[in-house]
């Protein structure tokens, strides 16, 4: 950690041109100092806009916590550095954290009485809840345009095996188009029989009628001529 001192000091100076010649050397942008506080912690303590844009650029982790559990958004939040916040949440900062006595970085905005750093951690946090929202909607639209999909190729395969309305289709078990379509339905034999009894006397052309007019309804099913099988449709 000794080799990352210097870029943690001219982040705290606010050396805009010694930082960014450290970080071309290769200087770790999230290395800790003995408070667990990153350079990017320091640079924005001290308010220096420059260093902080110039590590949110590397890269630099705004949601790290020191030793206290604060982030450099708690820092600029305190402190009531609006810019620095500004960039803080452009980078990824999350101002839902709390730190190690359960504060978030707009309490600490509040309590100091900072309202710019206020009104914006609000901003952000309503738009952080429309975004989420909006893409709850989009999800849950996808959803349901995606049982839609489902739903209409499940009736196509069923279309497929045995079309109801043209009696067109295949088999499920052997792939033949050599198909019936035929009921479940029986005839009325009760119906039947009183008929019989009647019609013979006085309406025997009803008897030659009564197996197709007291014939009650069933369910309808696919029947292969070429394998046997039978399939509800």
């Amino acid at each position: 950690m000794s080799q990352d001192r210097p870029l943690h000091a001219a982040a705290a100076a606010g050396d805009a041109s010694t930082v960014a010649r450290l970080l071309r050397g290769g200087g770790s942008l999230n290395a800790r100092d003995g408070q667990r506080r990153t350079p990017l912690h320091l640079a924005v303590r001290s308010g220096h806009a420059e260093v902080v844009r110039s590590l949110c650029g590397a890269n630099a982790d705004p949601n790290v916590r020191d030793s206290g559990g604060q982030t450099p958004l708690h820092y600029a939040a305190r402190l009531g550095h609006a810019d620095i916040l500004g960039l803080l949440v452009q980078s990824g900062g999350d101002s839902r954290i709390q730190d190690s006595h359960g504060h978030t970085p707009l309490y600490w905005a509040e309590r100091e009485q900072r309202p710019e750093a206020s009104a914006l951690l609000r901003q952000h946090e309503a738009a952080r809840q429309a975004a989420e929202e909006q893409q709850r909607q989009q999800m849950a639209l996808a959803q349901e345009q995606e049982r839609q999909r489902r739903a209409e190729q499940d009736e196509a395969r069923r279309q497929a095996v045995y079309n109801v309305n043209t009696g067109m289709g295949a088999c499920p078990q052997c792939g033949s188009r050599n198909l019936n379509k035929v009921s479940s339905g029986g005839s009325d034999t009760s119906a039947q029989a009183a008929t019989c009894c009647c019609g013979a006397l006085f309406f025997w052309p009803l008897m030659l009628l009564a197996p197709f007019l007291f014939r009650h309804p069933g369910e309808w099913h696919g029947h292969c001529n070429s394998c046997g099988h039978t399939w509800r449709i």
